[in-house]
């Protein structure tokens, strides 16, 4: 068994340090190089408000990481393996206790190697939720471990795991209060601890709540309704997707799947199928094992979970149902294996008791952790590529000799397979471009739930702005620097465009950020992202009326005018273009064209107080 286990852990450790540093999974290497950018380069009036408890766990440990003095291409297979060997280590302990028989033991483990490869941990992730999804699942072991076993409590490490589990994702609370419902149901000697984390988790879970971006709250609480929902169709998607989402992944990622990994997915989805079907037999059935019992619980819960979860455009996070597994993927492995031993042993005992086994048949568990190898060192061989595109791409910069500059990242929608996609997040923190003083700023720092905003994304520093264009022929990327006018803001154009980061929602972005800084005073700045909304979306009136109204705020009617006069162009029915047209007007001298454009308020608008009251001071009553 002992050589087993080190032939498992060697199994998981060795293609990563072989074959790294760059292991070619992109939210992996995008989250922990979002965070380690010096803080003195990112500056400006939004800094108090760049900080937010979502998402922040990860970016922490990455942050901690960088004032270790650990370069980011350590970090990410220190991470990597910080997660794989959480749920590995769930899966060994959960073994040792419900799988008597040493070489079904073995067997498991050996296979055990591959279970925390599900769902959207191939993507490394994305960190932040596969990070997340470790934290809970430690918590759940500890929890499991102290309701079967007596003289065990581990409270307090249980609640600071599912707290930090959470601070990783915020959508780990669900998760967190399905581990106390279980817990609760269980564990009669710590009921009462148990509703104090529950407590805590909801009393969290509004702090982060509240803390998200206000133009996202609204978002957040419908969005939370459509992540799950009864409808017979996708009921058979999510049980069909156990045999094809992760395939899809894959093709998506690398342009094909992997053998090894097609094997290793078609031997778990049958898994994951067997453990749905038995564990809601199993924890009825089963009296004698709590360890089992709460096991089959837990994953009759997971299953409900994942059957009844929904993959919308639409929904707060994308490939939910892919989600569900990732979090649960250690225990709905277990599951599959130890349920089918357990129906097919039932007169025996606890699964696996009394089998006995000749010699060779220990040469099993050895060829699936050879096995378990080939997998990974399929997939991380693709890292060499990355490397060399981030290498490539370095240079490309560098030649350019553009120093002190804040640079968009745009076009990735050209850059096939998907997961050259990580080389803009691992150069924002390459040593080579910080000393150049230039700033990446990638599709993932401008929205707004992530504390990875970048304050010069809505301030005018004084550097000059390059839309830095991307693009790749046959595995190999390039990349152009080309400098933006400095009335507006570039952002991520042709990227991540078929899903939330088309034209317009990028203009209603930019129009909401103006916004915000017109309601501040800063309107030299919010004429600038307002002007940015209209070259997005021209048709987009009301950002040529802020953009005049910032311009006349700040002292500029003449340019003013011509922006509600654009806006008039695209709807001559816009009161709001009408009355600040006539306000400049009125501001210029020009007094008979102001009255004109307020009567056109007041014949849209019968009864408009604003055009009355700008009427009555041009043409007072005698």
């Amino acid at each position: 068994m002992s050589i087993v286990t080190l032939g498992a852990i060697v199994a998981l450790v060795a293609p990563v340090l072989l074959l790294g540093p760059w292991l070619p999974l992109i939210d992996l290497v995008g989250f922990v190089g979002m965070y380690s950018y010096p803080p003195q380069l990112s500056y400006g009036p939004l800094h108090h408000y760049v900080f937010q408890f979502s998402y922040v766990g990860v970016l922490a440990l990455s942050r901690l990481c960088c004032d270790l003095l650990l370069p980011i291409r350590f970090q990410i297979p220190l991470l990597y393996l910080l997660q794989v060997g959480i749920c590995f280590g769930v899966v060994y302990g959960s073994l040792q206790r419900l799988v008597r028989d040493p070489w079904l033991r073995a067997v498991g483990i050996a296979l055990g190697a591959l279970a925390f490869w599900d769902g959207i941990f191939l993507w490394g992730g994305p960190l932040a939720h596969s990070m997340g999804a470790a934290f809970i699942s430690w918590a759940t072991y500890l929890s499991i471990r102290d309701a079967a076993e007596s003289g065990k409590n581990a409270s307090t490490p249980v609640t600071l795991l599912v707290l930090f589990g959470i601070c990783c994702h915020p959508f780990m609370l669900p998760f967190a209060l399905v581990l106390c419902g279980v817990r609760f149901l269980f564990d009669p000697a710590r009921r009462r601890h148990t509703v104090f984390l529950a407590a805590l988790v909801l009393v969290f879970g509004f702090v982060i709540f509240r803390d998200s971006p206000a133009a996202e709250v609204g978002d957040a609480e419908g969005g939370l309704r459509l992540l799950f929902g009864f409808h017979p169709a996708e009921i058979w998607l999510r049980l069909s997707g156990l045999f094809t989402q992760d395939a899809r992944f894959a093709t998506a990622l690398f342009g094909s799947t992997p053998s090894g990994s097609l094997i290793t997915f078609f031997v778990f989805a049958i898994l994951h199928l067997v453990g749905f079907v038995l564990s809601p037999y199993i924890a009825v059935k089963e009296r004698q094992s709590t360890w089992l019992r709460m096991l089959a619980t837990l994953n009759t819960c997971a299953g409900v979970l994942y059957v009844f979860s929904r993959d919308l455009p639409s929904a707060p996070i994308g490939e939910w149902p892919q989600r569900v597994l990732t979090l649960y993927a250690p225990y709905t492995y277990m599951s599959g294996f130890v349920g089918l031993l357990y129906v097919m042993q039932q007169g025996r005992g606890v699964a696996g008791a009394g089998w006995r086994v000749p010699r060779v048949a220990w040469l099993v568990p050895g060829l699936v952790l050879a096995f378990a190898v080939f997998t990974h060192a399929q997939v991380f061989r693709f890292g060499s590529t990355l490397a060399a595109n981030i290498a490539k791409t370095r240079d490309d910069i560098l030649k350019t000799g553009v120093t002190n500059a804040y640079l968009v990242v745009s076009g990735m929608d050209n850059v096939h397979p998907f997961y050259l996609r990580a080389v803009p997040f691992v150069l924002f923190s390459d040593r080579e471009i910080v000393a150049r003083n230039l700033l990446l700023s990638t599709e993932w720092h401008v929205k707004p739930r992530h504390p990875t905003r970048l304050a010069e994304a809505a301030f005018q520093v004084g550097r000059k702005h390059y839309l830095a264009e991307f693009s790749a022929q046959g595995q190999v990327m390039a990349v152009q620097l080309i400098e933006q006018p400095s009335n507006r803001f570039p952002v991520s154009e042709r990227t991540n465009a078929t899903t939330w980061m088309t034209p317009s929602v990028l203009a209603h972005d930019q129009f909401h950020l103006g916004v915000a800084l017109f309601q501040a005073g800063v309107y030299p700045a919010a004429f600038q992202h307002f002007n940015t909304a209209v070259y997005l979306q021209p048709d987009f009136v009301e950002a040529w009326t802020n953009a005049g109204a910032a311009l006349f705020r700040a002292g500029n009617p003449q340019d003013a005018m011509l922006c509600f006069e654009a806006a008039l162009q695209r709807d001559p029915k816009s009161v709001d273009a009408h009355m600040n047209l006539a306000l400049v007007m009125a501001e210029l001298g020009r007094s008979q064209e102001a009255v004109t454009h307020a009567e056109e308020v007041l014949a849209i608008n019968p009864g408009d107080a604003r055009a009355l009251t700008l009427l009555q001071t041009l043409r007072p009553t005698k």
